[in-house]
């Protein structure tokens, strides 16, 4: 599982050094996606047994530094979800000097996708609603082009080119994910985003920044409406109101939500997807702070309603 992970991350594991960065990030992400920690304590365990440059666990420096940290943290309580209103607030702050981030927000929120798999969506993977399907749909992993294949390299600002896709898998080693925009009170949201990518070719990235950029600006959002206060804190928690919305409002069952957000554990998903949380968070909000979330939830619907 490790070595898919790496693959799809471009993660090198040649040196000791680039198995301790990797396994760092994996295990950063691990904890964010609300794993147990004796899963990240075997994944330490078997980078020792299968390299011979491993002698002992502490030789991985900045992964044993982060075990650590996952056992401090986990499991007095897991990522708490984002309310929606929260998240409207955020973006309506976003919409007008920085519509990408605010509409990539919406996307990480409508797919219930992991952070970083809302930068690889490119213009050709949202598709519009058709006769067979009424909503519209967001491929996030289609196969990405390497070198090698049939098909060329293709750049973000590529026309493309004929052949097959020769594809690599994604995290959870799948090369064909798609997700729809179901929900109601985002029902325009993808007519939405072909207009802001209306001048992209259909190769290109719909989002033209880092997770660092993109995070600063979660961040200063963050400090600006008192949300840390709450115990939101990073953009991952998008995807666990996803969740945790869903239930509340009984769109879908637990399975369903496990296959669409495609966690491979019951157990995360029972987690994460608490509606249960996701009011306590809203509940402990000031009555100034529940009104301006609860118009810019309506300034949402309008928005999208008209489409603008």
């Amino acid at each position: 599982d490790f070595k898919l992970w790496s693959l799809a991350y471009e993660m090198e594991l040649e040196s000791l050094e680039d198995l301790d960065h990797a396994l760092t990030n994996c295990l950063n992400e691990m904890y964010f996606e609300g794993e147990d920690p004796s899963s990240a304590e075997t994944l330490l365990a078997a980078a020792r047994y299968f390299r011979n440059d491993v002698k002992k666990v502490t030789d991985l420096g900045q992964a044993s530094e982060a075990l650590r940290g996952y056992r401090k943290l986990e499991p007095p309580q897991g990522r708490l979800p984002i309310p929606f209103p929260m998240l409207c607030v955020i973006v309506k702050v976003l919409w007008k000097e920085m519509r990408g981030y605010a509409l990539y927000f919406l996307m990480v929120w409508a797919t219930c996708c992991r952070p970083g798999e809302a930068l690889k969506i490119r213009k050709r993977d949202v598709v519009a609603p058709t006769s067979m399907c009424r909503h519209w749909i967001v491929i996030l992993n289609s196969g990405k082009e390497y070198p090698g294949s049939q098909r060329p390299e293709v750049s973000n600002r590529g026309a493309g080119s004929q052949g097959r896709d020769a594809v690599r898998p994604s995290k959870v080693g799948e090369s064909d994910e798609a997700i729809t925009i179901d929900q109601p009170y985002l029902k325009n949201l993808g007519k939405v985003v072909m207009d802001y990518a209306h001048a992209l070719q259909p190769h290109d990235l719909l989002f033209e920044f880092t997770t660092h950029d993109v995070t600063k600006a979660f961040n200063v959002c963050l400090n600006k409406y008192a949300y840390y206060q709450m115990g939101i804190c990073c953009t991952y928690q998008l995807r666990h109101g996803s969740a945790s919305t869903d239930v509340l409002q009984g769109l879908r069952s637990l399975t369903d939500i496990q296959k669409r957000g495609r966690w491979q554990t019951p157990k995360s998903v029972r987690r994460y997807s608490n509606g249960g949380r996701v009011s306590q968070v809203f509940g402990n909000l000031t009555p100034f702070q529940k009104t301006e979330a609860h118009n810019a939830e309506r300034w949402m619907q309008k928005t999208l309603g008209h489409g603008i």
